[in-house]
């Protein structure tokens, strides 16, 4: 296939894109398209090859294919993988340690989208201290490549003219609708469905395909320069809108992945265009897209690591350095790995009929392949290399332990949606609905620290507001569209007047309770106590919340209490009733506010060094901001002292409880 220039102007858009967006460089919040414009380059590409190849011979090499892509992308990924679990090793604790021998793993067999499909999403904060998440996106290629050569084979096979581009534009078409589709509705027992949609092969194959579409459009293409120059600048401004536009908000990838796609495919097409060849094919944009590879391979593990140790937000000089150092790895990767190994050492170059060998290459491929595998599995299995992290405050295993305990009440708690079960006694005289985000559990081990000797109430939870927009009709109903998370279910049973009035008390529990992401939660709240006007609302302020995971920040620092140092703590819950966002809302709700640093601190909240950051000897959280079990038991504990009058008003404490 003859080299086209401006094909590696485009791979340097869009890995810069990238990289730029991870750094929050500027206004680059759409930057991770760049990804999908690296799709639409492969799709083109590799069929490319393949149609040429079938054309000339009638027959195509899946070997030769397999091992030029063998050749073109397993050195660059093995050094990477080399590099990073050095640095891993050397600064990651066991608990990071652990999950880094999974990335490992998987990474190694291409099946980091899979992988990562059952973890967090790719925007979540957790992002940030995965050192090979970005290999999610390589995962996808490879599947892509073993999947599609055949595939395109047999429809030139067997499909003559126009019908293969029907073949592809139909596999297009259905991808798309696939997942634009699965977008709007969610699938009953889908595991974890917008990850899927964001991680998995099949939802980006249209990606691929609209690069093959480029095959066809360019033989089409009118000769018209003007026509030309018109289609560089639209694809140019498309990937820019695309790179400036859209953020981690936007709907991804789904129908909005088209835009930069589309664009994508003007620019390959537009290589006859004098801008075209003036923007993407001079001799620096040509150089980062020949390393754009390697760029993208060693810059997200680079920019994990300065985070890792800055540990607080980065400072223009850690940008700089990252920056630096991912150019300089990569360059050298690409002059002494990539390059070289592209080439067949072994290459027969006389004219003997001895056939050309590839197999010391291979065996080398699976060797190494075979070697990260095996130190991924020893990772993890030894809980991170635990046994040589001895200094360390919290072990792996101590906080997998302490992270799951969190949910041992609320497993056997009494659901909104199954009343029915016998964890459920709705004939106790108080019946108490906990009520919130992620934070709910936080609540519900509150409070049943509360009402732990309190045998007439009954601890209801409602199951999370996350992903669960509720609303109030025109007709006054509460109702929630939401598919997911069964949250259309169990507004349906908020909505129910019967149950609304045998509710005494509400527990509102949410990090942050006053922000304007709230505005669903205080609709709820007013529409419930307007139902009835007997029901009592509690809402539990935050404590706090810190810029890395607490056990993080105690391993470091060797002590739980820099866990609310300044410089650690992203956001704290003292003196929250003044930060309230919508102060007519919130007051709609007759409530009290139980303040966790009121009750915890010694002196009140005025003594803030007095607060606690371990009880029942557990950190105050694991995590960034749910607390641990034992911590919340302590805070129901508390809160039962120094709210006594308040919770038996509310009738969550037995009567004597007031009694001085």
């Amino acid at each position: 296939m003859t080299y086209q220039p401006h094909i590696d102007g485009i791979r340097a858009i869009a890995v810069l894109s990238v990289i730029f967006f991870h750094l929050g460089i500027g206004d680059f919040s759409g930057g991770y398209v760049g990804v999908d414009i690296f799709f639409v380059i492969s799709g083109y590409l590799i069929s490319s090859i393949i149609i040429k190849e079938y054309t000339k011979t009638n027959a195509f090499n899946f070997k030769n294919f397999y091992i030029r892509r063998a050749r073109r992308l397993l050195p660059t990924l093995f050094a990477t993988l080399l590099l990073t679990t050095l640095a891993a090793t050397t600064l990651f604790t066991s608990e990071q340690l652990s999950k880094f021998g999974w990335e490992l793993f998987s990474g190694s067999l291409s099946l980091s989208n899979i992988y990562f499909w059952g973890q967090s999403g790719y925007f979540d904060t957790a992002s940030e201290s995965k050192p090979l998440l970005h290999l999610w996106s390589l995962s996808v290629e490879e599947q892509f490549y073993l999947i599609w050569p055949l595939s395109l084979y047999l429809g030139c096979r067997f499909l003559k003219g126009n019908k293969l581009i029907w073949f592809i534009y139909a596999l297009l078409m259905l991808s798309l609708a696939t997942t634009v589709l699965l977008t709007e509705k969610e699938i009953a027992g889908f595991y974890n469905q917008s990850a899927a949609l964001f991680f998995l092969t099949p939802f980006r194959a249209y990606e691929f395909l609209i690069g093959v579409l480029a095959i066809w459009l360019s033989r089409k293409t009118p000769k018209s320069q003007i026509f030309h120059e018109a289609l560089f600048i639209l694809g140019m401004v498309g990937v820019a809108f695309s790179i400036i536009s859209f953020d981690s908000k936007t709907v991804f990838p789904s129908y909005n992945a088209l835009l930069p796609c589309v664009s994508a495919l003007l620019l390959i097409i537009a290589k006859e265009s004098v801008l075209c060849k003036i923007v993407l094919a001079n001799k620096v944009s040509v150089f980062i897209g020949l390393i754009s590879y390697a760029l993208y391979l060693v810059h997200w593990p680079i920019f994990v690591f300065v985070k890792h140790i800055r540990f607080t937000e980065l400072l223009t000089i850690d940008i700089v350095i990252s920056v630096i150092a991912t150019f300089v790895i990569a360059i050298l990767i690409y002059f002494y790995i990539e390059r070289p190994l592209r080439i067949n050492k072994n290459k027969n170059r006389s004219n003997s009929p001895k056939a050309v060998t590839h197999r010391p290459f291979i065996k080398a491929c699976i060797s190494v392949t075979s070697v990260f595998c095996i130190i991924g599995l020893a990772i993890t299995l030894t809980d991170g290399l635990s046994f040589a992290n001895k200094k360390e405050l919290y072990s792996q295993q101590t906080i997998q332990t302490g992270k799951a305990a969190r949910y041992e009440l609320t497993n056997l708690a009494c659901r909104i949606t199954d009343l029915d079960s016998s964890n459920c006694d709705l004939n106790k005289p108080t019946q108490i609905l906990v009520f919130g985000n992620s934070h709910e559990v936080d609540g519900y081990n509150i409070f049943h620290g509360v009402v732990e000797n309190n045998t007439a109430a009954n601890l209801i939870l409602f199951g999370s507001t996350n992903f669960c927009e509720i609303e109030i009709s025109s007709n006054n109903q509460i109702y929630s569209s939401t598919k997911r998370n069964t949250c259309e279910s169990r507004v349906d049973i908020l909505s129910q007047h019967d149950f609304i009035r045998s509710l005494d008390v509400v527990v509102f529990s949410s990090n942050m309770p006053f922000t304007p992401n709230k505005k669903g939660s205080y609709t709820t709240l007013n529409y419930l106590q307007k139902i009835n006007p007997k029901i009592k609302v509690a809402v539990i302020g935050t404590y706090y919340n810190t810029v890395k995971e607490c056990s993080q920040i105690s391993n470091r620092y060797g002590s739980n209490e820099y866990c609310k140092q300044a410089n650690l703590v992203s956001y704290s819950g003292l003196n929250e009733t003044q930060k309230i966002y919508n102060k007519e809302l919130v007051d709609s709700v007759d409530y009290i506010y139980l303040d966790k640093f009121h009750a915890l601190c010694l002196n009140g909240k005025e003594d803030i060094d007095s607060c606690p950051t371990e009880a029942n000897g557990e950190p105050m959280f694991y995590d960034q901001h749910h607390l641990s079990l034992g911590f919340a038991l302590h805070v129901g504990d508390r809160f039962s002292q120094v709210y006594k009058k308040e919770l038996a008003n509310l009738g969550v404490l037995m009567n004597e409880s007031t009694e001085d």
